[in-house]
């Protein structure tokens, strides 16, 4: 048996997410790919994300991308 992180019921819409995530920010937003998933990987979406909180893997994440978004034409 593997352990993950979370249920594996939620792996495939988590995998999306995360890429509906990037993709708008890159693609939308106009963000550098970089310089936003930094600012992911340092932010507490990222930890709710890595333990499996539903309401972060089960749902859309673009108002967490305009958060971070701010953040980041703040200079944090």
């Amino acid at each position: 048996m593997e352990m993950r992180a979370y249920p594996s019921d939620y792996l495939t819409s988590a995998q999306r997410i995360l890429g509906d995530m990037l993709d708008f920010a890159v693609n939308t937003c106009d963000l550098d790919i970089d310089s936003y998933f930094g600012l992911f990987t340092v932010s507490s979406v990222s930890v709710q994300f890595q333990n499996g909180n539903p309401t972060y893997i089960a749902t859309k994440m673009k108002c967490i991308l305009i958060n971070l978004r701010n953040i980041g034409q703040a200079g944090l």
